[in-house]
């Protein structure tokens, strides 16, 4: 399996290009997956913020639910991701 999530740093930019093989849409709560489902949808771009202690690299994005704004962070240790160049 390819583990390109663990070469991320602060400030990059990645895609999630489908669901991760290694993911089982079932073991996620409904919001994950319509978050999941909107990001490959969109094609849209997270911008890694922060790496936890244990190395774990996470992805900002502000996206309109409903009317408002809504912050979004993901968790990106899996395959199916893209690197973005700007």
């Amino acid at each position: 399996m390819e583990e390109r999530w663990r070469d991320l740093k602060i400030g990059d930019k990645v895609r999630i290009k489908s669901w991760p093989l290694e993911m089982v849409r079932e073991n996620l709560h409904a919001d994950s997956q319509e978050f999941l489902d909107w990001l490959i949808a969109t094609q849209s771009v997270l911008t890694i913020t922060e790496i936890d202690e244990w190395g774990l690299p996470f992805g900002y994005i502000e996206r309109w639910v409903n009317g408002g704004e809504q912050s979004e962070w993901w968790g990106l240790n899996h395959s199916e991701l893209e690197i973005v160049s700007d």
